[in-house]
């Protein structure tokens, strides 16, 4: 079989070279510190891939080739604001794919030093990047990257991200997406705009639906295998595919799913959402769509910012239950058909709140015992009496406790719900991820094993930012790789177990679970007593926990 990267390439040679002179010519006007993020100007030759849609070159350098801020779809602008992507114009001359893409427009909120990728934005943002050992024809398994941010913020382009590790370890195909946020991706529009807008509250998933589309006919061009695609994500990201397994139309673009203290609380019904929009376009002074479309990036960030001010923060957007992509909550549609459920590596971070103390010193932990009663009772009614008092109860620090709790209730429990109920069907494979960091973050408060944590260890993040977050790299690189392995070869088997990890068996009756850790070893249903806590709380109400309803100690 010849390999898709050199079909139709000489014919290209000459058009190629002309265009590399001219991209000479560009870099030597480019800004110096542009320039110095740029990964092309890294040493390592380009190397050219003819992809469905036109030629890329990437670069090779001594173990991966990368490539980077390859469209998936067409720009979203002006009449094709708030709808459904559509395929992007092909090209015929080589496009560089050395240099980042532009992050998804976003509000820039919380000062979190690993959000690098931002600084360049626009509405031209549907792309992808991979990482690959080669792009020739060994059909390896690839992994699909999907990042967080609470459906607003964040973008595939933050160098932690950066898959070249992952690839090389695990001799994987890694692409990470990156779709549309806040307002341009998930504003509820039906009501307003009618049918022709209907899709519009939850375009960021349609964007990903997309985004794996372009995956199955473009994988084995850079050395892939469309039939072995393996979904991974953290946070929102983690949510998202809470969210694709439940869509029918995304249920044959990929095989396996990894979810990372994914969030799939913030699903709003269909008014909840069709209120939000209503606010949001009295504050943005327009009245129909047309407007909406008219207004610049700069003014729909500003509507953004004042919603975020007046409203739920930033858990303002997400996945809506729209009677279209979604007519019940995910779990609820995973649970009616076996069909959708796959192979499955869950987990969470034992202290996820953290990272909201640390980072912007939220006190959620010093609600009061009554105002956190009232809240567990108005959000999940009976069965919810005796929680509070058996996180309290259980040898724990009133303030770790109530963190506990709060993670539990956004990430942990309906981590737990969808493992319970795929492993019915499935392998299915969860983890705690327990290492502390001791590094402080801004407030002063160490970070501990915070939300998003475990992403320096996934992708191995071997750089001076990496060890800002978990200390120096004697300290964490075995329990990296532990991770890389187990994450890469879930990828290409559908089982975690290998050389350097201890047997890690299925979920089951026993609640298996890996503590990834200073010392990795498999824990029988670790905290258990606030697992059985929930056991009278359904599933659809955990999924509907927004974390904003929990999350300031004032409000009522």
């Amino acid at each position: 079989m010849k390999s898709y990267a050199n079909r139709d390439c000489r014919a290209l040679e000459q058009s190629w070279l002309l265009s590399l002179g001219l991209l000479a010519v560009a870099v030597l006007t480019a800004s110096t510190s542009w320039a110095q993020s740029q990964d092309f100007l890294k040493a390592g030759a380009p190397v050219l891939v003819a992809t469905t849609d036109g030629p890329v070159v990437g670069l090779q350098d001594e173990h991966v080739q990368s490539f980077r801020g390859i469209p998936y779809a067409a720009a979203p602008l002006n009449e094709r604001r708030f709808r459904p992507a559509t395929p992007p114009v092909p090209w015929a001359r080589p496009r560089d794919a050395r240099v980042r893409g532009a992050a998804c427009p976003q509000v820039l909120d919380l000062d979190d030093p690993a959000e690098d990728g931002d600084g360049i934005q626009s509405e031209d943002c549907l792309t992808v990047n991979v990482w690959t050992p080669g792009a020739d024809d060994k059909a390896r398994p690839v992994m699909v990257f999907i990042h967080g941010g609470a459906f607003e913020e964040g973008s595939a382009e933050d160098s932690c991200y950066d898959g070249g590790f992952l690839a090389e370890r695990g001799n994987v195909v890694v692409i990470s997406l990156q779709y549309r946020l806040g307002a341009f991706g998930f504003l509820e529009l039906g009501e307003v705009g009618g049918m022709h807008f209907a899709d519009s509250g939850n375009l960021g998933l349609l964007d990903q639906i997309e985004a794996l589309r372009w995956v199955q006919k473009n994988a084995g061009r850079f050395g892939g295998d469309s039939r072995n695609v393996t979904v991974f994500g953290e946070s929102a990201g983690g949510a998202s595919i809470h969210g694709l397994l439940a869509i029918p139309a995304a249920r044959e673009l990929f095989q396996k799913a990894i979810i990372e203290s994914g969030d799939p609380g913030q699903f709003l019904s269909l008014k909840e959402a069709t209120n939000i929009s209503s606010k949001f376009m009295t504050l943005a002074h327009v009245t129909t769509i047309k407007e909406l479309q008219e207004l610049t990036v700069e003014d729909m960030l500003r509507a953004q910012s004042a919603l975020f001010t007046k409203g739920l923060g930033l858990a303002t957007f997400g996945m809506v239950e729209d009677g279209r992509t979604f007519d019940r909550t995910p779990i609820e549609a995973v649970a009616a058909d076996p069909r959708l459920s796959k192979p499955l590596l869950i987990g969470t971070n034992s202290e996820e709140i953290r990272y909201w103390m640390a980072m912007d010193a939220s006190p959620v932990d010093q609600q009061t015992d009554s105002v956190l009663q009232a809240r567990l009772l108005r959000s999940f009614g009976p069965g919810a009496e005796n929680i509070l008092s058996i996180y309290i109860n259980d040898g724990n620090s009133r303030s770790e406790a109530v963190t506990q709790l709060l993670g539990d209730i956004v990430f942990r429990m309906p981590s737990i719900r969808l493992a319970e109920l795929n492993d019915d069907r499935q392998p299915t494979f969860v983890y705690l991820f327990t290492y502390r960091s001791l590094t402080k973050g801004p407030t002063g408060l160490e970070y501990g094993a915070m939300h998003g944590l475990e992403i320096p260890f996934v992708f191995h993040e071997d750089s001076s930012k990496g060890y800002s977050y978990v200390g120096p790299k004697g300290s964490w690189t075995h329990l990296s790789e532990q991770m890389v392995d187990a994450w890469t070869r879930f990828a290409r088997t559908g089982d975690p177990n290998g050389v350097g990890l201890p047997a890690w068996p299925r979920y089951g009756a026993a609640h298996a679970t890996m503590e990834f850790g200073i010392r990795s070893d498999v824990v029988l249903d670790p905290y258990g007593a606030e697992r059985r806590a929930w056991h009278k709380i359904p599933s659809e109400k955990l999924e509907q926990a927004e974390a904003a309803r929990f999350a300031d100690p004032s409000a009522e």
